[in-house]
């Protein structure tokens, strides 16, 4: 009985092996819905192991949806809007060289895909940001409605949102990057030669912010790109001592309270 149990095991064993686990991973926003099928087993070039995504597939109340647009395939990723009432992801795509952010929503009760970003694989990660309680994304330039496609124009960001992006302001007329160095300086006009100065110069600043124990943030004006600088003392703000895991940049959001001047654009007046 022993060795007839054993041998039961092995082949269950045997078999778990040659078929290999697996599971999913899903993003989900309303009806609408992307998810990974992922197995593992042999993961990369050298034999390892690992999980790898096996198959990708989208979904409308749960059944499977294949628009003309983008296939499923071709999708590395998507991200659901932060607001429950709002059905719209955005997902990423890098096929043929092209980094692309398309909205998959629902509209007048049917899916649809809308291309919100397209641009040279080699130019840099501009692929969205949520802002706006769900209802828009930042890119470099611009704020895109993902359920009217419509844009608003911004101006002044010096780097991508993916990187720097700390939040924003309810009326989307203030974006606050963490200050860093900022290599790219969109903000500024060529030629290199000067804009390296410039960079070297908001480097140099930087630097010194951090040994003075200053974390400090840049707060855009996104309709005309005019910028002001935060510098707060971690001794006064001990929740925004830097971290690894970047804490301190939540700490931060949490803390943020805006009110209306008298023009009623929203003011960051704490922390400040």
């Amino acid at each position: 009985m022993k060795t007839f149990h054993l041998v039961a095991f092995l082949l269950m064993l045997l078999l778990t092996w040659s078929c290999g686990e697996s599971k999913t991973e899903a993003e989900k926003s309303g009806r609408l819905q992307y998810v990974k099928i992922l197995k593992y087993g042999a993961a990369g070039t050298h034999g390892g192991q690992g999980w790898y995504v096996d198959d990708r597939i989208l979904t409308v109340d749960d059944k499977e949806w294949k628009p003309s647009e983008i296939r499923a395939e071709d999708i590395s990723g998507c991200h659901a809007s932060p607001n429950q009432t709002v059905e719209a992801l955005n997902c990423h795509s890098f096929v043929g060289g092209r980094s692309r952010a398309l909205i998959l929503r629902i509209r007048n009760g049917k899916p649809e895909v809308v291309l919100a970003s397209d641009d040279n694989i080699s130019n840099g990660n501009n692929l969205g940001e949520w802002v706006g309680d769900g209802h828009w994304l930042l890119f470099t330039n611009y704020f895109f409605n993902v359920e009217t496609s419509e844009r608003v124009r911004i101006l002044g960001l010096p780097d991508d949102p993916e990187n720097h992006f700390v939040a924003a302001s309810p009326d989307l007329k203030t974006i606050i990057y963490r200050e860093t160095g900022f290599d790219t300086r969109y903000d500024l006009p060529p030629p290199r030669e000067s804009q390296d100065a410039e960079i070297k110069e908001q480097y140099d600043l930087f630097y010194d912010h951090i040994k003075k124990g200053i974390v400090a943030f840049w707060l855009i004006d996104a309709p005309s790109g005019k910028t002001r600088l935060l510098e707060l003392n971690t001794k006064k703000y001990p929740a925004l001592v830097r971290t690894s895991d970047h804490s301190w940049l939540n700490n931060f959001r949490k803390m943020m309270i805006w009110k209306k001047d008298k023009d009623g654009k929203d003011q960051l007046i704490y922390p400040d």
